[in-house]
């Protein structure tokens, strides 16, 4: 499972709740979640701030598809 939405549904969040804790948009966690797109770092970290847990619980995020969509940090 994707470890954002695993992290979102243990706190038992929609994506909707998330986007607005974390003021990252509803469409890029979608995608997130479905591996459609690799987040910056960025937005690891407001993702991690709004579900209270630590960087390392969504650091696979960067890694899960295996490339970086070519995104520089």
């Amino acid at each position: 499972m994707n470890a954002l939405k695993e992290q979102r549904e243990k706190v038992m969040l929609s994506q909707g709740e998330l986007a607005e804790k974390s003021g990252v948009g509803i469409s890029a966690i979608n995608k997130i979640e479905n591996g459609r797109e690799t987040p910056w770092p960025k937005t690891i970290r407001k993702l991690a701030e709004a579900l209270k847990c630590p960087l390392s619980d969504l650091a696979s995020l960067r890694t899960e598809r295996g490339d970086t969509n070519g995104q520089q940090e």
